[in-house]
């Protein structure tokens, strides 16, 4: 049986009765009544994700959580609960906001992160406009938390929970998943675990513009220079 929902369909069930068949091995006919059927039926509009299941961070270092979204239908709002592990925080990013906007949200759409009473750091995330302006595209990333670790950092698991999402029709559905995203500390500039000579090469390549690498900040001014370059011998000597 092939069904279709209409845009405000949330949930229900399809219910098969009077099912009723005919025993054909045997020369006398044998009616069958057999029990009814349920089906339960939920509408899914959308399904939450991340871009990257895990994420690398530097104590000090701003790093981005990517939220993404498929949509089947035309979405206005997003919400969740996004709960913290202990050494990591929120920061402004590019925006000026814990939230880093993408292109799929227009400039009416506004990100509001609030501390959620009775939890520790456990946050409630909205995105939302006054004028109900949908969601652009049906897949990639709705948008960004801006998170730093601090020294004491040791890595953690970001969790989602309680995703929902709501439509032009104002109505709203729950994802049925949550979403968990593993943060890990990133120790040196190429990322391999150990300070060696090509984390200082790496550092050297990206003062001269050759590289992007976002760890070769390593004394954390902001900048990569050839105090950068003294830092990253510093710590291959163990200093």
């Amino acid at each position: 049986i092939k069904v279709k929902a209409d845009p405000t369909f949330k949930s229900d069930k399809i219910v098969i009765r009077n099912i009723v068949g005919s025993n054909a091995t045997v020369a006398e006919p044998v009616i069958l009544n057999m029990p009814e059927q349920e089906v339960p039926v939920m509408a899914q509009v959308a399904t939450a994700g991340l871009a990257n299941d895990e994420v690398k961070v530097r104590a000090g270092v701003p790093a981005l959580i990517d939220v993404t979204l498929a949509n089947d239908a035309d979405i206005v709002g997003f919400q969740a609960k996004v709960t913290l592990p202990e050494g990591l925080s929120f920061t402004d990013g590019v925006d000026g906001e814990w939230v880093t906007y993408t292109d799929r949200l227009s400039n009416n759409v506004i990100a509001t992160v609030a501390p959620l009473p009775g939890s520790e750091n456990t946050y409630t995330v909205i995105l939302s406009s006054l004028t109900n302006d949908v969601f652009e595209g049906k897949e990639g990333v709705l948008f960004s938390l801006n998170v730093v670790a601090d020294n004491a950092f040791k890595g953690g698991e970001v969790r989602f929970t309680d995703i929902k999402v709501s439509t032009t029709y104002g109505l709203s559905y729950d994802m049925p998943d949550g979403l968990t995203a593993l943060v890990k500390v990133n120790t040196d500039v190429t990322d391999d675990g150990n300070w060696d000579v090509d984390d200082i090469y790496e550092v050297i390549k990206v003062s001269r513009g050759e590289s992007d690498n976002k760890y070769a900040d390593v004394n954390g001014d902001g900048m990569v220079d050839i105090d950068d370059i003294y830092a990253a011998i510093a710590k291959v000597r163990g200093e």
